[in-house]
């Protein structure tokens, strides 16, 4: 079964917020920027991030999840300025539910060296 019709048929069989759901959604919208089909990747995307902030809170795990791949997503797309100012988010709210010393936040801070580095008026 494709992705797409997982998540039609979780779309079609449970609530709109059901957990099943919104992984379905995430899980399709990564295979999409896997598969580098950004422009159909994008709306599921950022719907999924909407939907996980709203339903579950901007800090738990799954929306932290879901943010990073908006962010990954942005970059992946040379939409830098857009990708910066999330990332920053993330390494944020990572920090405060994580601590500041969880191994995700090394790997986002490099990220957003290394973004700011291709960004000069940033550096």
């Amino acid at each position: 079964m494709e992705a797409p019709s997982v998540v039609h048929d979780c779309e079609r069989t449970l609530p709109p917020d059901h957990p099943t759901t919104l992984m379905a959604r995430h899980l399709h919208g990564w295979g999409l920027h896997q598969l580098g089909r950004y422009a159909e990747a994008e709306p599921l995307v950022r719907r999924t991030l909407a939907d996980r902030r709203r339903v579950q809170g901007p800090d738990h795990p799954l929306a932290l999840n879901a943010l990073t791949l908006t962010v990954m997503l942005l970059r992946d797309m040379a939409r830098i300025q857009e990708a910066i100012p999330l990332l920053e988010e993330l390494i944020e709210r990572r920090e405060r539910v994580l601590g500041v010393d969880h191994p995700y936040l090394a790997e986002n801070r490099q990220w957003l060296s290394d973004l700011r580095s291709q960004t000069p008026e940033l550096s």
